[in-house]
Order: structure tokens, then sequence, then C-alpha cells
């Protein structure tokens, strides 16, 4: 069923995305470490070398979760990527989530919307 609506979509879907102050895509994606979700910043768009991590702020006050990503040069925001829908399984419960197809960053995705300190709350957490 999600395949379908991302068919409908046009084959995208919409995900998190890092930007810098300016508004441009950052050439990051997002991953899963032993510390949980961070973001991994490359220095090119093809995502190679090593890259330099990046966690977002825990906080539940929104002004130090703002502070914390614009201190460091980057804001939030989403994008529509190429996707598909990729089964899991739970506990006999059986769904999909949506996954890029294009390695996690694409500098020609559409932008959705870039999350700055006058709508910083509406983020993706």
């Amino acid at each position: 069923m999600l395949q379908k609506q991302i068919d409908r979509r046009g084959g995208t879907w919409t995900f998190p995305a890092l930007f810098d102050l300016q508004g441009k895509p950052v050439p990051a994606k997002r991953v899963t470490t032993m510390y949980g979700e961070r973001w991994a910043v490359y220095d090119n768009a093809q995502l190679t070398g090593k890259p330099t991590y990046l966690s977002d702020s825990k906080s539940p006050n929104i002004n130090s979760r703002i502070g914390w990503l614009f201190d460091k040069g980057y804001q939030v925001g989403t994008v529509e990527a190429r996707a598909q829908a990729l089964p899991v399984q739970g506990d006999r419960i059986r769904e999909a989530i949506p996954v890029r197809t294009d390695g996690g960053f694409d500098p020609k995705a559409t932008i959705v919307a870039v999350y700055s300190p006058d709508n910083y709350e509406q983020r993706l957490d």
C-alpha cells in the first residue's frame, strides 16, 4: 500500500535534510550509529570519504535546540527525494517504511521547507 502512495507521488517521498544557514542543501544523510540517529556530513555530493557526525540536540527547550545546530552552521528541513517502500516485520505486524533510493543525498532533490528560527518548532525529530 505504501509503494502505491509513493508511486502516486511520482516515486518520491518527503525526508529530513540538512541545510547550511543560507538554505543550501548540505551533502549529508541520516545514519544510525551506536549513539542513535545522527547526520553524517560529507565534503562532497558523492558522499565519499570520512564523514563528520553531527547529532541533534536532545534538549526539550526549543531555543537550545535551535542554537545547537545554528551554532554549528546548519539548519534542518525537508526534501522530496526518490523513494521506495521497504517491508519490515515487527511482532506479527507487516509494515513498510519509505527509504531513499538515492543513497541519502541528491543535490537535485526538491526542497520542501527549510526550518529557520521563526518556524523551527515544526522541524522533524
